[in-house]
């Protein structure tokens, strides 16, 4: 019999990271998260027109208290 590949959500918590798969895995579902959180940062962006489909920002003015005639003060 082969042995049972689980697709448990692995954490710092509970990794073990001496084990080279256990590690692989963990790695793997870092980075697929990373690319979600990534994929929907991106969508926010474009839906509040500040990037566009190529990932170039297309608003480029500055905040009202950092225009050049502002009274805003540090």
């Amino acid at each position: 019999m082969g042995k049972k590949v689980e697709e448990e959500k692995l954490t710092w918590a509970t990794v073990d990271t001496d084990d080279p798969e256990e590690m692989e895995r963990f790695r793997e579902q870092q980075a697929e998260k990373a690319g979600e959180r990534i994929r929907k940062a991106v969508k926010e962006l474009q839906e509040r027109g500040i990037m566009d489909e190529k990932g170039r920002r297309i608003k480029k003015d500055l905040p009202p208290d950092m225009q050049p005639d502002s009274e805003t003060d540090v």
